[in-house]
């Protein structure tokens, strides 16, 4: 322990072991600690000051910094900035990982509702807040919206329909990415159009169905419309 033998003009010499039972103050402009802090009730850092409050600086290879529950390592800070949550070696940037699934909660400031993005064993949801749609936007420009009650809006922020695309002359393209060939489904503003094509600007026939794949009728790409009987089409 330190005793008065050990003090002089300069301040404290080096000493074995040193024991406050009483507060301590600190002035010096940097404090150097090479030690395990165990048994400690809590740690508290109160600043005043234009800096960060608190720094740790990592010039070795090993973790930045270790939270842990118990014997749980809870928060991980690896060397190069790898933050894991739960995980003890995180791979990616943010690296969340629990037992059963993995959930990331946002708490709704308007309310006591709240929504989140949850990975599972089977399934990956990202859920809006009670009573509230789920937005998706480019640029700051909202370009989807599914509301509360399961409807969709592309370019709609109130879908009247479960598919609802309100945007000048709005069209759905269907490719078949192998062959090239595509249909597209549009609207003007006095017409709606049902096209299809062979790819690389050859014309495709149009067929309706029912019952299955059963053929009802056909508009080929030199404009007869075709009506099958018994396999056989009797007009056109």
């Amino acid at each position: 322990d330190v005793t008065a033998t050990n003090i002089n003009a300069s301040g404290i010499g080096t000493v074995g072991t040193l024991r406050v039972t009483g507060d301590l103050t600190v002035e010096g402009t940097t404090t150097t600690l090479d030690s395990i802090l165990t048994e400690v009730d809590r740690l508290e850092v109160s600043a005043n000051s234009t800096v960060a409050a608190g720094i740790i600086t990592q010039t070795g290879n090993g973790d930045i910094l270790r939270l842990y529950d118990g014997t749980t390592q809870a928060v991980t800070v690896e060397d190069g900035g790898n933050v894991g949550l739960g995980i003890a070696n995180p791979a990616y940037l943010l690296h969340l990982q629990r037992h059963g699934n993995t959930e990331i909660v946002l708490n709704n400031t308007r309310g006591s509702s709240t929504g989140g993005i949850g990975q599972y064993d089977d399934r990956l949801e990202l859920n809006s807040i009670t009573n509230h749609p789920l937005l998706l936007k480019t640029n700051s420009v909202e370009r989807l919206r599914i509301t509360s009650d399961g409807n969709i809006g592309i370019g709609s922020e109130t879908p009247g329909a479960t598919l609802d695309i309100a945007k000048n002359t709005p069209s759905i393209r269907f490719t078949d990415i192998d062959s090239g060939k595509y249909a597209v489904v549009s609207q003007s503003s006095s017409s709606f159009y049902l096209t299809a094509d062979r790819g690389n600007g050859g014309g495709g026939n149009i067929i309706f169905r029912c019952g299955g794949v059963s053929e009802k009728l056909r508009i080929t790409s030199d404009g007869k419309v075709r009506v099958p009987d018994n396999g056989k089409f009797v007009a056109g």
